[in-house]
């Protein structure tokens, strides 16, 4: 009796211990393979991404984040896999943004998925005094997965799509000519300055948001999910409850008048 009770309080103790504790690199590479060997998105392990792991998870903002990510991930699912291509390519959302649906960037870049204006102008997104589809989570989401879909036919892998989510094919097709290789860290010196990190701090954030608990890292979950929303178009007339989850949910729309027909999102009702 006495002697399972040492056990039990020896357990306790190295779980204390161990609690804050950084996982090792040999740790985080096991995970790390586990994850790769599960998605159709692959890469060799190496230190640059094992610290960028860190680096995120001590982030204070970043469980917030992940939290708005996970009430969005059913969504992000079903417009990738409508057009067929990886799920995991969701985790994009939060490099892009930090899932800020109304940030702006200096190039112009807006919304959730960071689409150029050229870019919605091409895929016809709306935008006007009352409506900006690029703030809009399911037509950006939509965009976006367009955008990707197109790129991988023009670089059939998928690492090198995702880098040109940041700098364009065209800047990802340069890197391949002058470096003689598909391989993504071949390619990466010759990628612009401010893209070489990119595909390290996705493939961090994709193993933070799949293995967070075993560096203490958990998202501050919401209320609902996406399953729990439902799209509506107005018809220009019934009352529409602005309360805080409305305006969560509709970005995308700019004034209190609601344009007829215009997209909305609201909770399901019991």
């Amino acid at each position: 009796m006495i002697k399972s009770r040492l056990t039990i309080v020896l357990i306790l103790f190295i779980q204390l211990i161990s609690f804050g504790k950084e996982p090792t690199y040999n740790e985080v590479k096991e995970r790390f393979d586990i994850m790769n060997a599960n998605s159709e998105l692959k890469i060799e392990f190496n230190e640059k991404i094992y610290h960028q792991i860190n680096r995120y998870a001590k982030e204070g903002e970043m469980s917030k984040v992940a939290g708005s990510f996970l009430f969005y991930s059913e969504l992000f699912d079903r417009k990738f896999a409508k057009f067929n291509i990886p799920t995991d390519l969701k985790y994009l959302a939060v490099i892009e943004s930090r899932m800020n649906a109304r940030t702006i960037s200096s190039a112009g870049a807006m919304g959730v998925w960071q689409i150029m204006p050229v870019t919605g102008d091409e895929l016809t997104m709306r935008k006007d005094k009352y409506i900006n589809d690029w703030f809009n989570p399911v037509a950006s989401s939509d965009a976006s997965a367009r955008y990707l879909k197109n790129a991988y036919k023009s670089l059939n892998d998928w690492n090198l799509t995702i880098i040109s989510y940041n700098c364009g094919i065209g800047n990802v097709q340069k890197g391949i000519r002058k470096s003689g290789s598909k391989n993504i860290w071949k390619v990466y010196p010759f990628l612009p300055s401010e893209t070489r990190d990119y595909i390290i701090r996705f493939y961090a954030m994709k193993y933070l948001l799949t293995w967070g608990d075993y560096h203490n890292f958990y998202p501050q979950m919401l209320k609902y999910n996406y399953n729990d929303v439902e799209v509506l178009f107005y018809d220009g007339k019934s009352r529409v409850i602005k309360d805080n989850w409305f305006y969560f949910l509709n970005p995308h729309i700019l004034t209190d008048y609601i344009p007829k027909n215009a997209p909305y999102m609201r909770i399901k009702s019991n």
